[in-house]
């Protein structure tokens, strides 16, 4: 009785079909790949060992030159070892030789290229336009096949993935499976890499790849809003960080940065910075006889004014209370430690500072005591800068105290100017 005859199924067929196929596909793609790739390494290798030999020529210039053989030998010695140089020779005009080397090579690879030809490629050593001497290198088999077998290594494992994944998907469940996974890809790439999450993934012919495609989507959605709080709050976070409050302008944290990075400037550049120091006249009277918000609004005006004032490249800040700094740099170069300039930089910030102020309930004429410290005249350090600047600005803050020219106010309905006492700021 004869055994019934077993027929193979349809996916067994095309298995068998595919694995004939990729059968094919590695011996083709191997040998192209190992004619093209060994043409290839021999002309690189040959063009490497003839710059090899032009260097060492250069270097042996001065062995050839004064005569020392200690010193080519030495220059011959310095080739690496990994360059693959079995050989090399130096020899003189008269075709004499001045100095060799014989480098055996060693291990698996360096036997099997024993028994290869070695590229030979020799350079003249040229010293004052006349030829003095000649190097000669052979060699180079050992990098060759170094690099001809990390070739075929690397293809034989990339046509092994292509075929093993050929043996296992058709071509139809393969366009309709890797095209919308494809896609997601491509949305995943662009989201992780672009942090672009504006596109969304289209539908998809197969459930469950479908189901995939609305997670991932509401994922995206998800991952836009927390990236949207998150940007919010770490604008906040910043600008608290490094923002007065009330007035807007950068913080004492924030100076102390600016400060720091415009003097290291200055001292690169050689230029000079000048640190304006400005505290407003009596305004502990302004709050006590009109209240918090009355001062505070004119902390604001005060701010305003400087935005408005400020020159190019200057860094105004609040460090607290009513005391404000401006930083200017570079300063320009305008007399003896630049006096005429912060002079009338600082009699043009009082004149748009002491502008009057209208409120609801009266009308100040602040004063304003401004103390000026230049870098590097005054102080070398931003510490001792701003300790130079205060200091100034009560110098002529006991000027103006003394000389009555301080804030004043006056009430609607009242005409006459009330000026606070002298010990109160």
């Amino acid at each position: 009785m004869t055994a019934a005859r077993q027929h193979r199924s349809l996916a067994e067929h095309i298995g068998r079909a595919q694995l004939m196929v990729y059968g094919a596909a590695v011996v083709l793609a191997t040998v192209g790949a190992s004619i093209v790739g060994y043409h290839y390494l021999h002309q690189q290798m040959a063009a490497h060992l003839q710059n090899l030999a032009r260097i060492t020529a250069i270097e042996s210039q001065a062995g050839l030159v004064f005569g020392d053989d200690s010193a080519s030998a030495e220059v011959l010695r310095a080739i690496p070892l990994e360059e693959g140089v079995t050989r090399a020779e130096l020899r003189d005009a008269d075709g004499k030789l001045r100095a060799s080397i014989d480098n055996a090579p060693s291990g698996l690879i360096g036997a099997l290229a024993s028994h290869l030809a070695g590229e030979q490629a020799s350079a003249p050593v040229i010293a004052d336009r006349r030829t003095i001497g000649e190097v000669r290198l052979q060699g180079g088999e050992e990098p060759l096949l170094n690099a001809f077998l990390g070739l075929i290594l690397a293809d034989i494992v990339v046509v092994t993935c292509i075929g093993i994944l050929s043996l296992f998907v058709s071509r139809r469940n393969t366009r309709r499976i890797t095209r919308p996974l494809t896609q997601l890809r491509t949305l995943m790439h662009a989201a992780t890499q672009q942090r672009d999450f504006t596109q969304r993934a289209p539908a998809a012919d197969i459930a469950e790849v479908d189901d995939l495609r609305v997670q991932f989507n509401g994922l995206l959605d998800e991952i836009v809003q927390r990236d949207q709080v998150l940007r919010a709050s770490n604008q906040v976070l910043q600008r608290l960080a490094f923002h007065d409050p009330l007035t807007g302008l950068p913080n004492r944290a924030m100076l102390e940065r600016a400060l720091a990075t415009t003097l290291d400037e200055c001292r690169e550049n050689g230029t000079k910075a000048a640190l304006f120091y400005l505290d407003a006249d009596s305004f502990k009277s302004i709050n006590d006889t009109f209240g918090h918000d009355v001062g505070d609004q004119l902390l604001v005006t005060i701010a305003d004014r400087l935005r408005v004032w400020m020159p190019e490249r200057a860094t105004p800040a609040r460090l607290g209370g009513d005391e404000f700094v401006v930083l200017i740099a570079p300063l320009s170069e305008a007399g003896e430690h630049n006096e005429s300039t912060t002079v009338r930089l600082v009699h043009a910030l009082r004149a748009t500072l002491e502008q009057p102020l209208r409120t609801r309930s009266c009308i100040i004429h602040p004063g304003v005591s401004i103390g000026v410290a230049v870098y590097p005249d005054d102080a070398g350090s931003a510490e001792a800068l701003l300790q130079s600047a205060d200091k100034s600005m009560y110098q002529m803050k006991g000027l103006h105290y003394r000389a009555a020219a301080v804030t004043r106010w006056s009430d609607l309905g009242d005409a006459s100017a009330i000026a606070p006492r002298p010990a109160s700021h």
